[in-house]
């Protein structure tokens, strides 16, 4: 019974959240991005955000949270740096709100056990 204790009482988790430092950075930098959305500056975010969605992607099926793959393949699509689409400016924000919001959601839901035999 004591063993049960501490094991409890330990501070830590018996889970990590691998996925959501890169869903952090992602939102942030869709954050940062609203007032340049029609600069040239909006390349660097489009950066941030397609290689951050990739990895979050990557930590969802290592995870076997399959379903959070799809919305970040999408994120990667949308905001790919190499083929750009174009969209008009109101879409972007919308789109960016979206985004923001599916990034911290995921980054957060996205868990693997901390113990690699747990699995």
């Amino acid at each position: 019974m004591s063993s049960q204790r501490s094991r409890s009482g330990s501070a830590e988790p018996s889970y990590r959240r691998l996925a959501l430092a890169p869903a952090l950075i992602a939102a942030i930098a869709l954050g940062v991005g609203y007032p340049l959305v029609e600069t040239d500056a909006y390349l660097y975010v489009r950066f941030v955000v397609a290689i951050m969605a990739v990895i979050v992607a990557v930590f969802a099926i290592q995870a076997h949270r399959w379903v959070w793959a799809i919305p970040m393949a999408a994120i990667v699509v949308i905001w790919n740096p190499m083929f750009p689409l174009e969209f008009d400016i109101v879409v972007w924000l919308a789109l960016q709100t979206v985004a923001l919001l599916v990034l911290i959601t995921a980054g957060a839901a996205i868990k693997t056990p901390a113990d690699p035999d747990a699995a």
